[in-house]
């Protein structure tokens, strides 16, 4: 369980801005996700967390390699994935899948259940066609759909059993790393605790090795054994999850976690809410320093010069908790 699984070395996807339409030229530069390091062991579940547009989702399909990176390295497996192309990759592609945010869009709404769980296996030429219909079945009932309704669309289905058609999809090839991308962001919140049950005990029966993605603190919270905060392209802190959620280091992280309502109104009404002044940093912008200078309440004249490194912090060895803060 020690293995480094999945290491993500300065890795860098940015994104031209054009201008012009005849003859076009570069404007500007969106840093979507900004030399993050990374390092995922065997059977790790790690939550990665941040506002809208932070780039939690484009570090996600860059490790799918469903975007092309601009630099560094995705090592997974003990194999470069952004060095691969063609029939490498395709032979790699079963053992790390993805879960999309929305199900209906993600699932082909003219394809049936049962075709739907069998293509994957017959792209990677795994699909018999002896015991195929069980195979499929037993897929479903893995997930908690009944396989009388293999021959159904997804129109015909709710969102949370849309959901776990798509988790089915995801599982079909039996992968060991799976990136789920806000998976139960568009669903109630009662269908939201069933489909986080079934990852959780799929996780733990297959031994996955999860990035789970989400904006939802009380999620990550609840799934994860490690969290990292994401800000405009970068890793602001890293750790196990309950120390990142009782002892936050970076000030965006504790501004992000004094966001979380309580239950008690009283302890709710006590709480000190930290509340972000000023712009945030353009993710396109030329900019040196911290890029969180801006709305940090303790920023000073250290952070207009230097760039944080993510790092341990005195008193933060044993746990392994990073930050990326001159001041803490």
């Amino acid at each position: 369980m020690d293995k480094v699984f999945l290491k993500i070395k300065k890795l860098k996807t940015y994104f031209p801005v054009y201008e012009g339409l005849i003859f076009k030229r570069i404007k500007s530069i969106v840093k979507a996700v900004d030399n993050v390091t990374l390092e995922l062991q065997r059977g790790d579940v790690l939550g990665l967390v941040g506002e809208s547009g932070c780039g939690k989702s484009t570090l996600g399909r860059s490790i799918m390699q469903l975007e092309k990176i601009t630099s560094g390295y995705i090592e997974f497996d003990g194999h470069v994935l952004n060095d691969l192309s063609g029939r490498k990759l395709k032979k790699m592609r079963p053992k790390f899948q993805m879960i999309f945010q929305d199900p209906y869009s993600s699932l082909n709404p003219r394809m049936t259940v049962f075709d739907t769980l069998t293509e994957p296996l017959a792209f990677h030429g795994r699909a018999k066609k002896s015991g195929l219909h069980e195979k499929v079945a037993a897929l479903m009932e893995e997930v908690g759909l009944a396989p009388l309704h293999i021959k159904k669309y997804p129109h015909e289905f709710s969102g949370g059993q849309r959901q776990r058609v798509a988790i089915a999809r995801a599982l079909a090839l039996r992968p060991t790393l799976v990136i789920a991308d806000e998976p139960v962001s568009a669903l109630d919140v009662s269908i939201q605790s069933q489909i986080l049950n079934l990852l959780t005990s799929l996780t733990q029966k297959y031994c996955l090795t999860m990035m789970f993605i989400s904006h939802d603190l009380s999620v990550v919270r609840h799934i994860t054994n490690r969290t990292a905060v994401m800000y405009f392209g970068k890793i602001v802190e890293l750790g196990p999850t309950e120390d990142v959620f009782t002892d936050p280091l970076h000030p965006y992280t504790k501004a992000l976690f004094s966001a979380i309502p309580m239950p008690d109104p009283d302890r709710e009404k006590a709480k000190k809410r930290v509340v972000l002044k000023g712009d945030p940093v353009s993710s396109s912008s030329f900019f040196k320093g911290c890029r969180f200078r801006a709305r940090c309440p303790i920023a000073s004249g250290v952070c207009k010069k230097e760039e944080p490194r993510l790092c341990q912090k005195s008193g933060h060895t044993e746990t392994n908790h990073l930050s990326a803060c001159h001041m803490e």
